[in-house]
């Protein structure tokens, strides 16, 4: 069930979609289309924070209402149970997986923090999990000399329960290296997901100037073939006559060792992304929580979930350039 349905937001007014882009306030769970709170810059209702009336969900407000009509009404004993998430400003036992309360609409993920997900349950470098949650790991652990655990999961977004583990033994241990799939088959659309901006244009550049130069030292062997192809499209010579040009093409040209540079340096770079992409996303999000802290230390952590997180439209972008921008340059001199 879509858990925002019926409500609106606060700027726009617009009731909310189960597709839209929703923010939710830190500090009272309100929650916001996300261009409508970088509009604002922060909680439409941050004046009544703390107050007696800042933001509640619809069904907190209906039963505050119903206790000032019922002086006498006295909370029934909410049932305990091992599996339940108490809110610690109310008292309300709610599911495991909720982040906000039912009855007060307070966050839940700022004091409590979901288990570890149940056996048999595999967390990818890819796999998007719900933000707000960092397994086991409390929200006080450095993983930083200046960055916790709960700050760096708002920075993070998705699938918190594989990066933080990861960028905590690093800390502690010294260690760089831990492996990455999706960082080496994808390398620089991997790190524009992430948000790691500098890396990954590094890596683009790196692999879009390396693919290009190898289209352009195969350049000879392409016009020769681009020749012989089109005369058998133009009906000049048969495909018989075709296939002992080609043949004879293949037999006189020599590979110039510089495509076999490219492509070493093709290697180093999957493997090397492999190796150490989750240390230069982890540089990537200290980065990025330092200097948002020191830019805007009132709000600072309701800025880190938008200026972090992932973008799967920076993916689809990266991969798009690193597999068709060399073979587009490369025809234009053919």
């Amino acid at each position: 069930m879509f858990f925002y349905e019926g409500q609106s937001c606060p700027v726009c007014g617009k009731a909310f979609a189960e597709t839209d882009d929703i923010v939710a306030c830190p500090e009272c769970g309100a929650p916001h289309h996300r261009d409508c709170w970088k509009q604002e810059g922060r909680c439409h209702f941050a004046d009544k924070h703390g107050t007696a009336e800042q933001w509640k969900r619809p069904e907190a407000e209906e039963k505050t209402a119903e206790e000032s009509r019922d002086s006498d009404w006295t909370p029934p004993t909410e049932p305990k149970s091992e599996d339940a998430r108490r809110c610690p400003h109310c008292g309300k036992e709610n599911p495991t997986y909720a982040e906000f309360c039912s009855r007060c609409g307070r966050s839940l993920v700022e004091n409590d923090w979901a288990p570890p997900p149940p056996s048999g349950t595999a967390y990818t470098p890819f796999h998007a999990q719900s933000a707000g949650h960092t397994g086991s790991m409390p929200r006080e652990e450095l993983l930083d000399e200046d960055v916790t655990a709960g700050e760096a999961a708002l920075a993070v977004g998705t699938n918190q329960q594989y990066y933080l583990p990861r960028f905590a033994r690093m800390y502690k241990e010294n260690r760089p290296v831990s492996w990455n799939w999706v960082a080496c088959f994808f390398p620089a659309p991997w790190l524009f997901y992430r948000r790691a901006y500098g890396a990954g244009m590094l890596v683009l550049l790196v692999q879009v100037i390396g693919a290009v130069l190898g289209q352009l030292v195969m350049l000879p062997f392409s016009q020769q073939y681009a020749a012989i192809m089109s005369q058998l499209m133009e009906g000049a010579i048969t495909a018989q006559q075709f296939a002992m040009q080609y043949n004879t093409l293949l037999e006189n040209f020599t590979t110039p060792m510089a495509v076999y540079a490219f492509d070493l340096l093709s290697v180093l770079i999957t493997v090397g992304m492999g190796l150490f992409g989750n240390y230069i996303y982890r540089c990537s999000v200290m980065r990025r929580c330092r200097k948002l802290k020191a830019d805007f230390p009132e709000d600072y952590e309701a800025r880190l979930p938008i200026e972090g997180g992932v973008s799967a439209g920076l993916f689809a972008l990266a991969l798009v350039i690193t597999e068709f921008l060399p073979n587009i340059i490369a025809v234009w001199f053919i």
